[in-house]
């Protein structure tokens, strides 16, 4: 059995992609999954969550060399991270060629069979790492915040899909910062339902301190505070997601 790859992306910064990640991660590693997070966003804030000490290598170095397996670290039991660094900044002048849209696949293909799931998450940009992430996943899913950016984000990663290696599209949208009484909340969530219909999904995220808070421990949602809001939302999340995997899987049957 393979690992299910899912990266998480929106063109814009701030729409809560590193949180979405690690939280996801917080449910699944929690349930005995053994999850791989892949950071592939320069600011790294993914890695800073999760590690104190700068690791040796990290997602760069087998951009690098191509020979090399990707370098992975455990965080605890079921969760594990590739780590990223500045670096990957530069990846976007070095990757030119066609064939370097399925880097990441294939490095992700040499470790796929060792995890249940695999995460990525992205940088907020249209470059060459975002085309690796949506080239290697499965499944593809966008956080969004009610406001015009945020959307017009969303529409911009649906046209890069079809910049990927392969047949890539977006398997969910979910709206990542919900504030139930902002007019601008029912306004943004009604002009995305109307444009991607069911592809938005049900299960929103309210907000939370505790998914700030909990980073600066060094520890997921789930492990930092399992009662809280973020942590039940995200689990909702992810069961959602879930039934959307499944749904597709058999299909596919």
């Amino acid at each position: 059995m393979k690992a299910t790859v899912i990266t998480i992306a929106n063109r814009k910064g701030g729409e809560g992609k590193t949180t979405a990640v690690s939280s996801i991660a917080g449910v699944t590693s929690s349930r005995g999954l053994k999850t791989l997070l892949i950071d592939m966003d320069s600011q790294a804030n993914l890695t800073a969550n999760f590690m104190q000490v700068e690791s040796e290598q990290t997602i760069c170095d087998m951009f690098g060399d191509r020979k090399r397996r990707l370098p992975i670290v455990k965080v605890k039991e079921n969760l594990y991270i590739v780590p990223g660094d500045g670096d990957i900044a530069g990846l976007e002048s070095a990757l030119k060629e066609p064939a370097d849209r399925l880097i990441l696949n294939e490095a992700i293909e040499k470790v796929r069979a060792d995890f249940d799931l695999i995460l990525v998450d992205c940088p907020p940009d249209m470059g060459w790492c975002t085309i690796n992430a949506l080239s290697a996943c499965d499944f593809l899913f966008v956080p969004m915040k009610m406001n015009s950016k945020s959307f017009e984000g969303v529409g911009k990663i649906a046209n890069l899909c079809y910049q990927s290696a392969k047949r890539t599209f977006i398997n969910g949208i979910f709206f990542s910062e919900y504030y139930v009484n902002r007019k601008s909340t029912k306004r943004y969530e009604t002009k995305a339902r109307n444009t991607y219909g069911d592809t938005v999904m049900e299960t929103v995220i309210r907000p939370c301190s505790k998914l700030g808070d909990c980073a600066d421990e060094f520890k997921d949602i789930i492990a930092f505070d399992p009662k809280c809001n973020g942590a039940l939302d995200y689990t909702a999340l992810w069961d959602e997601m879930n039934g959307i995997i499944e749904k597709s899987e058999k299909g596919k049957e």
